[in-house]
Protein backbone atom coordinates (compact mmCIF):
# COMPACT_ATOMS: atom_id res chain seq x y z
CA UNK A 1 0.00 0.00 0.00
CA UNK A 2 2.40 2.45 0.98
CA UNK A 3 4.78 1.84 -2.20
CA UNK A 4 1.55 1.97 -4.34
CA UNK A 5 1.67 5.68 -2.58
CA UNK A 6 5.09 6.31 -3.18
CA UNK A 7 4.41 5.43 -6.28
CA UNK A 8 1.61 7.75 -7.51
CA UNK A 9 3.60 10.44 -5.41
CA UNK A 10 6.67 10.39 -7.62
CA UNK A 11 4.49 10.21 -10.94
CA UNK A 12 2.64 13.12 -9.86
CA UNK A 13 6.25 15.21 -9.43
CA UNK A 14 7.03 13.72 -12.84
CA UNK A 15 3.50 14.87 -14.20
CA UNK A 16 3.94 18.15 -12.49
CA UNK A 17 7.35 18.97 -14.03
CA UNK A 18 6.24 17.94 -17.32
CA UNK A 19 2.99 20.08 -17.11
CA UNK A 20 5.79 22.89 -16.47
CA UNK A 21 7.87 22.12 -19.43
CA UNK A 22 5.38 22.42 -21.34
CA UNK A 23 4.29 25.50 -20.26
CA UNK A 24 7.93 26.36 -20.74
CA UNK A 25 7.80 25.51 -24.32
CA UNK A 26 5.32 28.35 -24.83
CA UNK A 27 7.28 31.10 -22.88
CA UNK A 28 9.66 30.84 -25.63
CA UNK A 29 7.05 30.77 -28.32
CA UNK A 30 5.62 33.68 -27.33
CA UNK A 31 8.87 35.43 -26.72
CA UNK A 32 10.35 34.49 -29.96
CA UNK A 33 6.94 35.24 -31.96
CA UNK A 34 4.30 38.18 -31.35
CA UNK A 35 0.62 37.27 -32.55
CA UNK A 36 -2.66 38.67 -31.28
CA UNK A 37 -4.58 38.87 -28.25
CA UNK A 38 -7.16 36.67 -29.43
CA UNK A 39 -4.20 33.78 -30.54
CA UNK A 40 -2.97 34.42 -26.97
CA UNK A 41 -6.15 33.25 -25.21
CA UNK A 42 -6.28 30.21 -27.57
CA UNK A 43 -3.10 29.24 -26.36
CA UNK A 44 -3.80 29.38 -22.92
CA UNK A 45 -6.86 27.48 -23.70
CA UNK A 46 -4.74 24.82 -25.13
CA UNK A 47 -2.26 24.84 -22.75
CA UNK A 48 -4.40 24.28 -20.46
CA UNK A 49 -6.47 21.59 -21.50
CA UNK A 50 -3.12 19.38 -21.86
CA UNK A 51 -1.92 20.08 -18.84
CA UNK A 52 -4.86 18.74 -17.52
CA UNK A 53 -4.96 15.84 -19.87
CA UNK A 54 -1.11 15.29 -18.53
CA UNK A 55 -2.30 15.66 -14.98
CA UNK A 56 -5.31 13.23 -15.51
CA UNK A 57 -2.70 10.72 -17.23
CA UNK A 58 -0.16 10.64 -13.95
CA UNK A 59 -3.40 9.95 -12.12
CA UNK A 60 -4.55 7.33 -13.93
CA UNK A 61 -1.16 5.76 -14.45
CA UNK A 62 -0.32 5.65 -11.04
CA UNK A 63 -3.03 4.97 -9.25
CA UNK A 64 -6.16 4.24 -11.25
CA UNK A 65 -7.17 8.07 -11.69
CA UNK A 66 -7.62 8.34 -7.89
CA UNK A 67 -6.61 12.06 -6.96
CA UNK A 68 -5.69 12.45 -3.38
CA UNK A 69 -4.16 14.99 -1.65
CA UNK A 70 -0.56 13.78 -1.84
CA UNK A 71 -1.04 13.59 -5.82
CA UNK A 72 -2.26 17.06 -5.73
CA UNK A 73 0.95 18.11 -3.79
CA UNK A 74 2.98 15.63 -5.70
CA UNK A 75 1.83 17.69 -9.02
CA UNK A 76 2.35 20.98 -6.72
CA UNK A 77 6.10 19.76 -6.11
CA UNK A 78 6.80 18.62 -9.73
CA UNK A 79 5.80 22.36 -11.17
CA UNK A 80 7.63 24.07 -8.11
CA UNK A 81 10.93 22.08 -8.42
CA UNK A 82 11.31 22.03 -12.72
CA UNK A 83 10.63 25.76 -11.95
CA UNK A 84 13.34 26.09 -9.53
CA UNK A 85 16.04 23.62 -10.72
CA UNK A 86 15.10 23.32 -14.80
CA UNK A 87 12.82 26.45 -16.10
CA UNK A 88 16.50 28.51 -16.95
CA UNK A 89 18.72 26.27 -18.62
CA UNK A 90 15.21 24.71 -21.06
CA UNK A 91 14.57 27.99 -21.73
CA UNK A 92 18.09 29.28 -22.74
CA UNK A 93 18.87 25.84 -24.67
CA UNK A 94 15.37 26.47 -26.34
CA UNK A 95 15.97 29.52 -27.10
CA UNK A 96 19.22 28.96 -28.67
CA UNK A 97 17.25 26.41 -30.86
CA UNK A 98 14.85 28.87 -31.99
CA UNK A 99 17.12 31.40 -33.26
CA UNK A 100 19.23 29.15 -34.63
CA UNK A 101 16.51 27.84 -36.52
CA UNK A 102 15.29 31.43 -37.25
CA UNK A 103 18.63 32.78 -38.47
CA UNK A 104 18.95 29.33 -40.85
CA UNK A 105 15.43 30.02 -42.17
CA UNK A 106 15.89 33.86 -43.09
CA UNK A 107 19.30 32.40 -44.76
CA UNK A 108 17.33 30.42 -46.47
CA UNK A 109 14.25 32.77 -47.79
CA UNK A 110 17.31 34.82 -48.58
CA UNK A 111 17.81 32.85 -51.38
CA UNK A 112 15.32 32.08 -52.21
CA UNK A 113 13.50 35.47 -52.65
CA UNK A 114 17.32 37.13 -54.25
CA UNK A 115 15.96 35.69 -57.71
CA UNK A 116 12.69 37.09 -57.57
CA UNK A 117 14.07 40.83 -56.57
CA UNK A 118 16.23 41.14 -58.75
CA UNK A 119 13.94 39.43 -61.97
CA UNK A 120 11.67 42.00 -60.62
CA UNK A 121 13.79 44.87 -60.68
CA UNK A 122 15.15 44.02 -64.16
CA UNK A 123 11.36 44.08 -65.44
CA UNK A 124 10.60 47.22 -63.76
CA UNK A 125 13.87 48.71 -65.19
CA UNK A 126 12.90 47.23 -68.28
CA UNK A 127 8.73 48.67 -68.18
CA UNK A 128 9.43 51.73 -66.61
CA UNK A 129 12.28 52.92 -69.76
CA UNK A 130 10.06 51.35 -72.54
CA UNK A 131 6.72 53.46 -70.55
CA UNK A 132 9.11 56.12 -71.82
CA UNK A 133 9.76 55.75 -74.82
CA UNK A 134 6.48 53.73 -76.14
CA UNK A 135 3.79 55.93 -76.87
CA UNK A 136 0.44 56.92 -76.35
CA UNK A 137 -1.11 53.28 -76.74
CA UNK A 138 1.66 51.34 -75.78
CA UNK A 139 2.27 53.36 -72.79
CA UNK A 140 -0.85 52.97 -70.78
CA UNK A 141 0.14 48.90 -71.31
CA UNK A 142 3.58 49.35 -70.35
CA UNK A 143 2.72 51.28 -67.19
CA UNK A 144 0.05 48.94 -65.79
CA UNK A 145 2.35 45.82 -66.82
CA UNK A 146 5.19 48.53 -64.59
CA UNK A 147 2.58 48.61 -61.74
CA UNK A 148 1.50 45.42 -61.55
CA UNK A 149 5.81 44.28 -61.41
CA UNK A 150 6.40 47.12 -58.87
CA UNK A 151 3.35 45.49 -56.95
CA UNK A 152 5.53 42.19 -56.98
CA UNK A 153 8.38 43.65 -55.74
CA UNK A 154 6.56 45.16 -52.98
CA UNK A 155 4.92 42.03 -52.05
CA UNK A 156 8.42 40.28 -51.85
CA UNK A 157 10.24 43.40 -50.26
CA UNK A 158 6.95 43.43 -47.37
CA UNK A 159 8.18 39.75 -47.01
CA UNK A 160 11.82 40.10 -46.54
CA UNK A 161 11.46 42.92 -43.97
CA UNK A 162 8.81 40.64 -42.08
CA UNK A 163 11.46 38.00 -41.51
CA UNK A 164 14.24 40.23 -40.88
CA UNK A 165 12.59 41.96 -38.05
CA UNK A 166 11.32 38.75 -36.35
CA UNK A 167 12.46 39.19 -32.32
CA UNK A 168 16.08 40.58 -33.56
CA UNK A 169 17.18 38.05 -34.84
CA UNK A 170 19.72 39.03 -37.74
Amino acid sequence: MIVQQIYSFVVSVAGGALAALLYDLLRVRRRNFRFGAILLHIEDFVYWILASLILLAAAYISNNGEIRSFVILGYIMGVIFYMLLLSKIVLKILSLVVQIIIKCLKFVFTIVAFPFTLITKLLLLIFRSAGKTAGKTAGKTVRLLSRLSSGFLTWVSIRVRIFKNMKGYM
